[in-house]
């Protein structure tokens, strides 16, 4: 008896249910990175679907930037809950501006949550917090340094147990600010928070390639070719 030929497994064709988990691998890898990606629609949509406001919200296609912290809304005319940006001739005016505009650009919907605190509003305006593209405007722009925080509203606004706003800190008192001019206010969620979002995206990518391998080891299992 001789040795039982068989071709190499490398030479042929893949199987079928090799190919599609194969294939699923790859989709998994591309899904894992497209949603790492700062600009993709993945993002905006899951940013979207998460700091989407309260029901009861209001919306509406934006219509003007006024300022950091002042915005047309069609008709409406909102300043920004809590947060206090640089008047116009002011240092860092420009900068707040543009910031504000880069988030909520012209003709894109935001979705703004009136502030049940301040009712009456301000100078004709509706005074609430506003989102663009998934993003609280009135958080970015003290994130980012391009707002402060008005302590002495805190106690008056809806919005002040939001850990953003700072108004729940011990160290702050009436009148103050939680930011000095231009200086990026504290980021105050959880860091254990941010280091279990890090993870989920490289774990998917992981396993997937894990189960992959486990699969095509455990299609190679099986009896070598031998004497008969």
């Amino acid at each position: 008896m001789g040795v039982t030929d068989k071709p190499a497994k490398s030479m042929r064709a893949m199987p079928v249910h090799d190919r599609l988990l194969a294939a699923v691998f790859v989709a998994i890898t591309l899904c894992a990175c497209a949603m790492t990606h700062n600009d993709s629609p993945w993002i905006e949509f899951m940013a979207h679907a998460q700091n989407d406001p309260c029901p009861g919200c209001s919306s509406g296609v934006i219509t003007g930037i006024i300022d950091g912290d002042t915005l047309d809304v069609e008709s409406v005319r909102i300043r920004l809950a809590l947060v206090d940006s640089p008047e116009r001739g002011d240092p860092g005016y420009e900068e707040a501006a543009s910031f504000a505009a880069s988030l909520c650009r012209m003709g894109d919907t935001a979705f703004y949550n009136t502030d049940d605190g301040q009712p009456d509003g301000s100078h004709g305006r509706v005074i609430a917090e506003v989102f663009c593209n998934g993003k609280s405007l009135n958080a970015e722009l003290v994130q980012n340094g391009h707002a402060r925080i008005l302590y002495n509203l805190c106690d008056a606004s809806e919005f002040a147990a939001k850990p953003w706003t700072g108004c729940a800190l011990p160290d702050h008192a009436p009148g103050q600010t939680v930011t000095r001019p231009g200086e990026p206010a504290p980021d105050h969620t959880p860091q254990k928070h941010k280091r279990a979002e890090s993870y989920v995206l490289p774990a998917l990518a992981v396993t997937g390639m894990i189960i992959f391998l486990v699969w095509r080891r455990s299609r190679n299992v099986g009896p070598k070719p031998g004497h008969l």
